[in-house]
């Protein structure tokens, strides 16, 4: 006998005949018609309201034709003796023709995440006779304030449960079955899950539902089948809003549609849905909104759902699908190691042909640095040696026109200096285009983190670069560092030849131990000589002051 059949007992006879409505909020037992009322005892009264836990609210109306109904309930049992003189009071008065109507209600509460049920099949007809959209929410508002929650039977039933919800027997030890849920894992997991479905799938009702299919998932299942069959379809439809394109539920209507290598669409009354093989579906959402790409396994996913699925029942799976998908994956998987494998490989060579390209233009600096000072040095020998083949003076082998020509190509050299690192920085400028190009084409298919990896954070390149700058500094400093000295000493030369020339005369004369006679003829021939030198000087069109002592 049922537990509020026990309380309906005391004051009617065959209390199974009455009517039982069993919701979250509230259990409604009513019996009519009643021609002869008992009135229990008072003791045994209280007892039986002492077996229901202070979080239900029981209340017991009797009501006599259209009297107004005696009252009693469970918060208010001081008045038990009030309430069976009242019924004995109208059993006196009563005509053979009166009626009574019993009415047991007991209001339910969540108290630590328990609730009860006291009749669980009713329980579950009562549910299954409201509209899906009522059902999830009658689902949905449990779980918003709680993280599981665990239903405490008042009938000897095995225990059975999901992730969120938790049958036990309350008959059994409390303090063993008490909150023995298991909770989503981990509690975070629910809205991280729904994010992602967010982002790949569209199910219209979103905003309404934050259910998943681990709340329908039976862990354990129920002695009584119809209660696993009820479950299943949940899951079946819940799991269907992870792995659809889109769906969406109104009244007891589910909409649906598929787009694989071929489109399922349609609509179906929730009373009529019909499933087979619930844990195939569960599986695959468990698979799809595990780590990695969510992307890639939900499109292989739909592609092979579309060619399983009948267009016109969607919903029945087969025990092989996920076998299917999971093969499909690893050949898709394989298929992407090697185009993966080609990419890096792609990568690598063209990193390898950067470096060679910049070792290129660092070589090719360097010899137009080398080019450019070995032809000043060639040029420069080339006129002073001729002109000392000749028998000429530090100033005759630097010449006026030697010294134009020289400038000349001094400033050709500096020019050349200018052009070639603008080729060099125009050459570093193009190469870090091009790689910018290719790393921007990769970015499309990789995520950013292999993408970093494969191009190793741009270490190659940037230490390239830097090595590029380094070396063109150097040589630049070199670069110019030699046309200064270049020029330092042929404007010394030149400037100072008079008196070089002179300290030679005058060297030459103490070591040869010469005469004063003769010494005087010779330093009298050497002024004659720069003196016309200093005349010729000072025709030329080119002219080079030269100090006198």
């Amino acid at each position: 006998m049922k537990k509020i059949e026990e309380l309906a007992n005391f004051f009617i006879k065959n209390p199974e005949e009455g009517e039982v409505i069993e919701s979250f909020q509230d259990l409604i037992y009513e019996k009519d018609n009643i021609s002869n009322l008992k009135i229990p005892d008072a003791k045994f009264l209280e007892s039986q309201f002492s077996n229901y836990l202070d979080r239900d609210h029981v209340i017991v109306d009797i009501k006599q034709s259209d009297s107004d109904p005696i009252t009693i309930d469970s918060k208010n049992i001081d008045r038990i003796d009030e309430f069976l003189q009242n019924i004995r009071d109208k059993i006196e008065i009563e005509d053979e023709e009166d009626i009574y109507n019993l009415k047991i209600t007991v209001n339910k509460d969540i108290n630590e995440k328990a609730l009860s049920i006291f009749c669980l099949l009713d329980f579950f007809q009562d549910l299954q006779t409201k509209s899906l959209n009522i059902q999830l929410s009658r689902f949905e508002k449990l779980l918003s304030t709680n993280t599981f929650i665990n239903f405490q039977v008042y009938e000897e039933i095995e225990p059975f449960n999901t992730y969120s919800f938790y049958f036990t027997s309350a008959e059994a030890n409390q303090s063993q079955q008490k909150n023995k849920a298991i909770p989503l894992k981990p509690e975070n997991n629910r809205s991280k899950v729904i994010e992602t479905r967010n982002e790949v799938c569209h199910f219209i009702n979103a905003a309404d539902y934050t259910l998943v299919p681990d709340d329908f998932h039976l862990n354990t299942t129920s002695k009584y089948e119809e209660i696993n069959k009820y479950f299943g379809k949940l899951l079946t439809l819940i799991s269907t809003t992870f792995v659809f394109d889109l769906t969406s539920i109104k009244n007891s209507l589910f909409n649906y549609k598929l787009k694989g290598y071929k489109t399922i669409s349609g609509e179906i009354d929730f009373t009529d849905l019909t499933y087979s093989h619930p844990e195939s579906i569960f599986k695959i959402y468990c698979w799809v909104y595990a780590k990695g790409n969510v992307d890639d396994k939900l499109g292989l996913t739909r592609n092979i759902l579309s060619l399983y699925l009948s267009t016109d029942n969607p919903f029945n799976y087969s025990a092989q699908i996920y076998s299917s998908i999971q093969s499909g994956f690893s050949i898709y998987l394989k298929d992407n190691v090697k185009e993966y494998i080609q990419l890096k490989n792609k990568v690598s060579d063209y990193l390898f042909e950067f470096s060679n390209k910049a070792k290129e233009i660092s070589n090719s600096f360097i010899s137009a640095f080398k080019r450019s000072v070995l032809m000043i040095l060639t040029f420069l020998l080339t006129g002073v040696l001729a002109n000392i083949i000749k028998g000429g003076t530090i100033s005759e082998i630097l010449s006026n026109d030697l010294l134009v020509i020289g400038l000349s190509i001094l400033l050709i050299v500096f020019l050349y200096l200018a052009l070639s690192n603008y080729e060099l920085w125009q050459a570093v400028k193009m190469q870090k285009k091009l790689y910018s190009k290719l790393k921007k084409r990769y970015s499309e298919i990789l995520d950013e983190n292999d993408l970093s990896n494969i191009f190793d954070g741009d270490y190659i390149i940037n230490t390239e670069v830097s090595s590029l700058k380094k070396t063109a500094f150097f040589y630049n400093f070199l670069w110019i560092l030699s046309l200064v000295v270049i020029l330092a000493g042929v404007y010394l030369l030149k400037t100072e030849s008079i008196d070089i020339e002179g300290w030679i005369l005058e060297s030459k004369i103490k070591s040869e131990n010469i005469s004063e006679p003769e010494k005087h003829q010779i330093l009298e021939r050497d002024s004659i000589i720069n003196h016309e030198m200093m005349e010729q000087s000072s025709d030329s069109t080119f002219t080079i002051p030269i100090e006198q002592k």
